[in-house]
C-alpha cells in the first residue's frame, strides 16, 4: 500500500523528526511504501530560524550561533532524505500524526488545519495515529465547524493521550484508540544502529527547553559533582547555568547523546519517551504537559 504520513517532519525539533521517522520505518517493516506529505511552512516560521541566529550573535554567544547553524544544516540534510510528495490521487491511505498536529494554540499549526486534520484528503482513506492536541484549550475545538467535518471523515482514530481523546470524542461516536508514540515502535537496538554511539557514559544529558529554577540547577550541579560527571546541554540557545558545555540540537546528535548518557534530565515529551525506551535513569520535570504526565502515569 502507498501510505502518506501527514505530520511535522519539517519542524526544527529532534523529537518531531524522530516521531516522523519512526512511524515511517514501522510502516515500511509492515511492507508499505511510505511518503510524507509536503506542505509549506508559514513565512514567519522560516524567518524565525534566522532571527534566532541573530539573537545569539547579539548576545555575544557566537559559539551557540555556530552550533545552531550546524543544527539547521543537519535538519535540512535529514529532511531532504525523507520521501516527500504533494500527490493525493496516487496515495492509498493518509495517516495523520503523530506529534501535536492538532494544537490549535499554535497559529502555525492552526493555519494548516485543512492539511493536518485531513480535510484536504477528504476523498481518500484517512486514519490517525497518535495525534495530540497538546494543552490547547477545549473551546478552540468547539467553535470551528471544520473540526467536526474532518473528524467525521476519518476511517479509524487513534490518539496519544487521554486529553486529546476527550476532545476528539466530542465530534464522533467512533471508537478512539489510545496508542503509544511512534518513537516507541522502534527498540533500543534499532536506534543504536543509526548512529555512532559515544563509548563512555561520563555525562548527564540535560535536554530541557526551559531554564531550571535556581533550586533545581543547584541540586543538579551538586549531584553531578558528587558522582564526578559533566552536564551536557542538548538544546540550542543560551547556555543553561548548570551546563558544563553544550552540543548542537540535531536529530543524530540528540540520539547519540541520549544513547551515551548515564543520566538524563528533561522537560520534553520526546526526551521522556527516549529515556524510557533507551532504559535511562532520568528525571522528567513537571511543566504541566498533559502528554508527559499521562505517559508517566
Amino acid at each position: 500500500m502507498r501510505v502518506c504520513i501527514v505530520t511535522l517532519q519539517k519542524s526544527i525539533n529532534s523529537g518531531s523528526y524522530w516521531q516522523a521517522k519512526a512511524l515511517g520505518l514501522a510502516l515500511e517493516k509492515l511492507g508499505h511504501t511510505v511518503f510524507y506529505y509536503d506542505y509549506a511552512y508559514a513565512l514567519k516560521s522560516r524567518i524565525q530560524k534566522y532571527t534566532n541566529i541573530l539573537d545569539m550573535v547579539a548576545a555575544q554567544d557566537l559559539s551557540e550561533g555556530i552550533k545552531y547553524i550546524s543544527a539547521l544544516r543537519s535538519f535540512s540534510k535529514l529532511q531532504k532524505e525523507m520521501p516527500l510528495t504533494k500527490e493525493i490521487d496516487t496515495i492509498d491511505c493518509f495517516i495523520l500524526g503523530s506529534d501535536t498536529i492538532w494544537n490549535l494554540e499554535s497559529k502555525t499549526l492552526a493555519a494548516k488545519l485543512d492539511v493536518l486534520w485531513g480535510r484536504k484528503f477528504r476523498n481518500k482513506k484517512v486514519i490517525t495515529y497518535a495525534g495530540s492536541a497538546a494543552n490547547a484549550r477545549e473551546e478552540l475545538f468547539k467553535k470551528d465547524p471544520r473540526i467536526g467535518e474532518a473528524v467525521s471523515s476519518w476511517s479509524a482514530i487513534s490518539v496519544r493521550d487521554q486529553y486529546t481523546r476527550e476532545i476528539i470524542a466530542q465530534h464522533t461516536t467512533k471508537d478512539i484508540q489510545l496508542v503509544c508514540d511512534p518513537t516507541l515502535l522502534l527498540q533500543k537496538a534499532d536506534y543504536a544502529g543509526m548512529v555512532e554511539r559515544k563509548s563512555d557514559a561520563d555525562y548527564i544529558f540535560m535536554y530541557v527547553f526551559k531554564e531550571l529554577s535556581p533550586e533545581q540547577s543547584d541540586a543538579l550541579v551538586s549531584f553531578a559533582k558528587s558522582i564526578g560527571l559533566k552536564i551536557v546541554q542538548g538544546v540550542n540557545g543560551k547556555r543553561r547555568k548548570a551546563a558544563d558545555f553544550s552540543v548542537e540540537n540535531s536529530p543524530m546528535s540528540f540520539l547519540q547523546h541520549m544513547l551515551g548518557a548515564r543520566y538524563v534530565i528533561t522537560d520534553t515529551f520526546h526526551g521522556t519517551m527516549f529515556s524510557i525506551n533507551l532504559h535511562k535513569q532520568f528525571v522528567a520535570i513537571n511543566r504541566g504537559k498533559n502528554k508527559v504526565n499521562e505517559a508517566l502515569q
